[in-house]
């Protein structure tokens, strides 16, 4: 990586507030869990919660405000409830989060760009390169979008070594 664009990346990366965090999720590597309960138990509904630290305020945004664009389906949401759960998500963005997994994150993302799903962004696919497609497919993982089939404590922020991924069925 050349000099300046180093020295670039670490001023990126010594702007994120820390305030707010606990010191294992300030400037860590790990995610800051949701904290949210709306947002954990109107989305975690359906799919994991995933962190907001996940995708940069654009994605959230688009996600929220433009019917159509969740992955999942049209969001059913009253107008109140929407709004919080936007809230939330924008104010924990990848920009917003002290982590330096999120830094890494909106780096690898051209800033035209608003992925949908935490499997577009490109540090994540980057992350997951060497792992065979069929074990996406596997029962007990269905997708790369399952977090928690291979990260064990994904729900706490935590993506690091703490890997297992499922054997293949057989019978």
């Amino acid at each position: 990586m050349p000099n300046n664009m180093l020295l670039a990346f670490v001023l990126l990366l010594s702007s994120f507030p820390t305030h707010g965090f606990s010191d294992e999720h300030k400037g860590g590597k790990n995610l800051s869990p949701v904290t949210n309960e709306l947002y954990k138990n109107t989305c975690g509904h359906c799919h994991f919660a995933y962190q907001p630290g996940l995708l940069p305020e654009r994605s959230w945004k688009k996600m929220m405000d433009f019917p159509g664009t969740h992955p999942g389906g049209a969001l059913s949401l009253d107008a109140s409830t929407k709004e919080k759960i936007r809230k939330y998500l924008v104010q924990n963005s990848a920009e917003n989060s002290p982590s330096k997994a999120s830094a890494k994150m909106l780096a690898s993302i051209n800033s035209g760009c608003a992925p949908l799903r935490i499997s577009e962004v490109p540090y994540i696919k980057y992350k997951h390169r060497e792992i065979q497609p069929d074990v996406f497919k596997r029962k007990s993982v269905s997708s790369i979008g399952n977090c928690t089939a291979c990260h064990r404590k994904a729900g706490q922020g935590v993506y690091g070594n703490d890997v297992l991924i499922p054997k293949r069925q057989t019978g």
